[in-house]
């Protein structure tokens, strides 16, 4: 039997095969060719009702009819699945229908202008069990005139009505869904509980038909390209393939031997051993293009060995993993796979260390996390372990054991082994790249430049650069957040050191380790000193804001070969760097790493004195100054208690008559500051004074030590309120720093002189002198100072009667401490904005309160009691405004209070003297005049 139609469509009844029943249409679905069937079976569904149609237009294959849509019919008769009238039909066998056809039914409904006059049919060979609601709810918007859905059900009843197309569909499906193959499942087990890795999951599970996951040994790629393939099971029925490619061993997997195994797992039969790559190859594209599989190729070795499996237009799916990055494979979505977060870390070993230790003991979790390195690997490997151990075994204990310079000792569990993964990576190496890898490990600090990279390979920085980048390539180091500069996990750079250090005895250092060492200690040093030094005795070719830029990017692999030194026993050496990091630390307003260099001075400073380096007067001045540091540091924080404490420690040694008057002089200025901190004003200023006259009458040299006095000196005065006297000190200051020429100099010395500016109420100097300190500050980069700068200027705008650009300035200094995470600033920044909104005017009590919670807020017990006092006697101001004399008076007595347990004079008067009006203003008059009294006193 026959049927022709228009377009030449022609039925042929082919015999025997087994008509199709539901199942069978439900798992013809799944399979990519079942997307072309779907249209021509369709239209040979139709094609019988064709004398009662006015319009046909189905076109099949990769036609579209007109407006879009798949199918577009005019019928005029009766049909349980054809609707009468004019109708728009859309398939597809998608996984979800409903998320299918709620696109289409979105763009049809949006692209025609015909929908009412229209029934929508939606077609599926899958199951939809809801589509009667879903058609239903469709309906009920009004948009169409109906709204049809047909799946497989409605299908196969169509089908039994017409037997000759029922015979040409499953003659089709027993084509491509042949009852005798098993569908291919050779995923790996994987891991138990899968954590962490949202983002990367979803590209690797997503639709795109290539996907590249690489990254260093250990990071999990394996498990995540298993996950993501078992994640797809619906999207392809055809199988999930698995092939270990051993791209790290001698024996990797030929693309010939490889193309062979995906298609036996697939099922093409003959195959034959002696076919060539390219045979093979166009064998796998053609069962490719009639199958929907996802096949994972694991560990690949480089581009040649999974080129041959790349799929052109294919439905199916290739995940490939390697230690390369496979730059050469024009891959659709490429995955740098990097470690765990904490959190991640954390999580996973919850996950598989199973007792009641991870509840007990969560800061150990934390400190196993931090050693692993947060590497998947290594964190598996560590929960095995701990399993293995009774539950009465503490995770600290474990902890403590990953601690030392042999934890990749540790990190081996069975056959698998940390040390073991990485040695793999090595030895893919060639020799040069293998020494520049144990070389640049050797290099201190978290990330490193082109320049160390240079130093360590001995070469320029061009082609340390190029070195970097092959073994970038090869995800043994990675590009780090700052531009040009690198990074390497913690356990690769001990692997890598391990390497460095073999044949080596305990006292002896590779070469490239003496290398490093020297070049950051001496650019270390001769950096700092020319900072400190005058600018008419710089070299002309040394720029101080390049010098700052250079420690700005390697301070912290300044600190690492700080350490190092220490370590190895160069005390002295170790303390002299220290204590001219202390000093630029000071300079940058970085008051967390002067704290740091201190307590480490301090620390070198004994072993120093127990080594016999430094005699004990050597080591007295050291410790004094060292001791002051901690203490400036303290202050800085507004933390009095702690800078008075460690004040207090510092016992200032009796200088002999035979010391050099630089070292007399150093001390006198390290007793001075430590008296100044101490809130001895008087006892501070007149050392001050003295060190001043000693550092000018010695000469050239010491201008950099007698700017510092002269700063001290106004900083005392403007503290005393004497800022007059204070003012040409400050001026002297600033006329030093300019000619030393450091921005950084500058800008702290126009705070101090704006400070003592707005005390003597020259305010528009004041404005002046701060607005020029914030622009430098933000200039070389400090935004801690930078803040700081701008919320004195807001207050000098504020006495200036601009209540809009003070608060401006305000929240420019809120957004600067939020990004530093200091809490502390940006409460005074949004005391401030309060306090000027509260100026302009009662209408903005509402808005200023809510700026004074926010402060409030962000209060705990370390913050100080200034700023505690400066935010609750802001309350007691808007409480006093808005008539709520109660609540003002006890705001103002608890702002006293923190003011007076902190030593802050001037702002305890202050408020007392507003707290004494409140209660004369609500009728307290007895405790008015105690608090009268109180003031006096203060």
């Amino acid at each position: 039997m026959r049927l022709s139609a228009p377009s030449g469509i022609v039925i042929s009844v082919v015999p025997k095969a087994a008509l199709a029943d539901v199942d069978d249409l439900k798992k013809f679905a799944m399979m990519s060719t079942s997307w072309r069937a779907l249209p021509e079976t369709v239209q040979k569904l139709v094609l019988p009702l064709l004398d009662q149609m006015t319009e046909l237009d189905l076109p099949v294959k990769s036609g579209v009819a007109r407006h879009g849509t798949d199918a577009t019919i005019t019928f005029h008769g009766m049909h349980p699945m054809v609707p009468y009238g004019r109708s728009r039909w859309e398939m597809s066998n998608s996984a979800k229908p409903w998320i299918k056809a709620n696109g289409e039914y979105r763009k049809r409904t949006e692209a025609l202008a015909d929908t009412r006059t229209t029934t929508l049919v939606f077609v599926t060979m899958r199951h939809w069990e809801k589509k009667h609601e879903w058609a239903a709810k469709k309906r009920a918007e009004g948009v169409w005139a109906d709204v049809r859905v047909l799946d497989c059900g409605d299908l196969h009843l169509w089908l039994s009505s017409q037997p000759e197309v029922h015979q040409w569909l499953s003659t089709e499906i027993a084509r491509y869904l042949p009852a005798d193959r098993a569908v291919p499942a050779e995923l790996p087990k994987g891991v138990p509980s899968f954590v962490g890795r949202e983002d990367e999951l979803a590209i690797a599970s997503g639709p795109a038909s290539l996907v590249v996951i690489c990254g260093q040994p250990g990071i999990g790629k394996s498990t995540l390209a298993v996950h993501a393939a078992g994640n797809t099971t619906s999207d392809y029925p055809d199988g999930r393939l698995y092939l270990d490619l051993r791209g790290t061993h001698p024996d990797a997997v030929a693309p010939a031997d490889a193309l062979w195994q995906v298609l036996s797992s697939l099922g093409v039969p003959d195959l034959g051993r002696a076919r060539s790559t390219s045979e093979l190859a166009a064998l796998y594209r053609t069962e490719a293009s009639r199958s929907k599989f996802v096949l994972v190729l694991d560990n690949a070795r480089d581009e040649e060995q999974v080129r041959p499996l790349l799929l052109g237009e294919s439905q199916s799916k290739v995940i490939i993993t390697s230690r390369n990055q496979l730059k050469g494979l024009n891959a659709a979505h490429r995955i740098q796979l990097g470690v765990m977060t904490s959190e991640e870390a954390v999580q996973m070993l919850r996950s598989r260390i199973t007792d009641e230790r991870p509840t007990a003991e969560p800061d150990a979790l934390d400190e196993i996390a931090t050693l692993c390195g947060c590497l998947p690997l290594a964190l598996a490997i560590v929960a095995s372990g701990a399993m293995a151990e009774p539950s009465s075994w503490s995770l600290m204990r474990l902890a403590a054991k990953l601690k030392d310079e042999r934890r990749l000792d540790r990190l081996r569990a069975g056959d698998v082994e940390v040390r073991a993964s990485l040695q793999l990576s090595y030895d893919l190496l060639t020799p040069e790249e293998q020494t520049v890898f144990g070389e640049v490990c050797l290099i201190p600090g978290p990330t490193f430049g082109c320049e160390l990279a240079g130093v360590a390979v001995a070469a320029d920085e061009d082609d340390a650069e190029l070195l970097m980048i092959r073994l970038v390539e090869r995800c043994l180091a990675e590009p780090s957040d700052a531009q040009g500069r690198f990074r390497l996990h913690d356990l690769v750079r001990l692997f890598g050191k391990e390497i460095m250090y073999r044949g080596l005895d305990a006292y002896q250092s590779p070469a490239a380790s003496l290398r490093l060492r020297r070049h950051l200690v001496s650019h270390a040093q001769r950096s700092l000193a020319l900072l400190r030094a005058g600018r008419d005795v710089l070299p002309t070719d040394v720029d101080p804001s390049e010098v700052r830029r250079w420690f700005a990017a390697n301070i912290l692999n300044v600190t690492a070969v700080l350490h190092e030194v220490d370590q190895l026993g160069a005390h002295g050496t170790a303390g002299g760097l220290c204590r001219d990091l202390c000093f630029y630390a000071t300079a940058q307003s970085d008051w967390r790493r002067l704290d740091e260099f201190a307590r480490l001075g301090l620390d070198i400073t004994e072993r120093a004195r127990k080594h016999e380096v430094l005699d004990a007067e050597e080591a007295a001045m050291a410790e004094s100054m060292f001791t002051t540091f901690v203490a400036e540091s303290a202050t800085a924080r507004h933390d009095r208690r702690a800078a008075s404490l460690y004040a207090a420690k510092s016992v200032m040694p009796t200088v002999p008559d035979n010391a050099p008057r630089f070292q007399k002089t150093l001390i006198q200025q390290a007793r001075a500051s430590s008296l100044r901190l101490q809130g001895r004003y008087e006892e501070a200023l007149e050392l001050f004074l003295e060190v001043h006259r000693s550092w000018h009458s010695q000469g050239h040299h010491s201008q950099y030590n007698a700017r510092a006095a002269a700063h001290d000196i106004g900083l005392t005065l403007t503290e005393m309120g004497r800022p007059s006297e204070a003012i040409p000190y400050l001026v002297q200051d600033l006329k030093l720093a300019r000619r030393h020429g450091d921005t950084a100099e500058i800008a702290q010395s126009l705070h101090s002189l704006g400070l003592a500016q707005k005390a003597n109420n020259q305010l528009d100097d004041a404005e002046a002198s701060l607005a020029d300190s914030a622009k430098a500050f933000a200039s070389c980069g400090i935004p801690i100072a930078e803040g700081a700068a701008l919320n004195d200027l807001a207050l000098v705008l504020h006495m200036q009667g601009r209540q809009g650009e003070a608060c401006q300035h305000h929240h420019t200094d809120f957004k600067l401490c939020e990004s530093l995470g200091d809490a502390e600033g940006a409460a005074l920044a949004l005391v401030g904005i309060a306090n000027n909104l509260m100026s302009l005017g009662i209408e903005n009590a509402s808005h200023a309160a809510h700026c004074l919670i926010h402060a409030l807020q962000r209060v705990d017990s370390r913050t100080s009691g200034r700023t505690i006092g400066s935010a609750v006697a802001s309350v007691g101001e808007l409480a006093y405004k808005l008539g709520r004399t109660e609540l003002g008076a006890h705001a103002f007595a608890v702002a006293a209070r923190a003011y007076e347990v902190s030593a802050v004079p001037d702002g305890e008067l202050t408020v007392l003297i507003r707290h004494m009006a409140a209660l004369s203003d609500a009728g307290f008059t007895e405790e008015a005049r105690s608090m009268e009294q109180r003031a006096k006193n203060c």
